[in-house]
């Protein structure tokens, strides 16, 4: 084996693996959601009202 030089460039790659993958992300339809039902706590938060 011989030792880099000056001026030589090299490469080191580690890989390491420790458990699982983390799961994929939750993916949520908005658009499928019903609408809110008039003067519900849901309506009120989305007119920007508290709720009752």
């Amino acid at each position: 084996m011989q030792l880099p030089t000056e001026g030589s460039v090299f490469t080191v790659t580690v890989t390491a693996k420790f458990g699982d993958p983390p799961p994929g992300p939750l993916i949520i339809d908005l658009e499928a959601l019903p609408e809110a039902q008039p003067g519900s706590d849901a309506d009120r938060a989305g007119r920007g009202l508290l709720p009752e």
